[in-house]
């Protein structure tokens, strides 16, 4: 009778860790959609002072660091994105912020667009895993 207890007492304990964990991944993944501003116009030109925090702060973002850490230092971003493995894939593994910089055109490649920016991928936890710039 009392191994049908302790049975209970560690499923229960594992589904309540199950359940603590799902949360803590859907706040995770809720919290960096609040961020998103994408209220730019064009041509995007960064202030200075918008500009200076950019490129001063992406010095110090380092792998591993949280959310909170990149808005500290970078403020919100401009633009969030689902990251995904490869183009085929349908299930995202993380996000991106976008730190604009310079953007003459909305739409068109790269090069058309004239872009200078920040990107700054997490995992699904919130976690700094790489960062780019052009």
């Amino acid at each position: 009778m009392w191994t049908f207890k302790v049975l209970a007492i560690i499923i229960g304990f594992f589904v309540f860790l199950t359940i603590t964990f799902d949360l803590h991944m859907l706040d995770a993944g809720q919290k960096h959609m609040e961020t998103s501003n994408g209220n730019l116009t064009y041509p995007y030109l960064a202030t200075a002072l918008r500009k200076k925090q950019i490129v001063d702060g992406i010095k110090s973002i380092e792998i591993g660091m949280t959310i909170d850490d990149v808005i500290h230092l970078l403020g919100k971003p401009d633009e969030v994105h689902e990251l995904y493995p490869s183009k085929s894939s349908e299930k995202a593994i993380g996000f991106t912020y976008w730190y604009i910089i310079q953007r003459m055109k909305g739409n068109g490649s790269v090069a058309e667009k004239a872009e200078h920016l920040v990107r700054i991928s997490f995992n699904l936890n919130g976690i700094v895993i790489r960062k780019d710039q052009w």
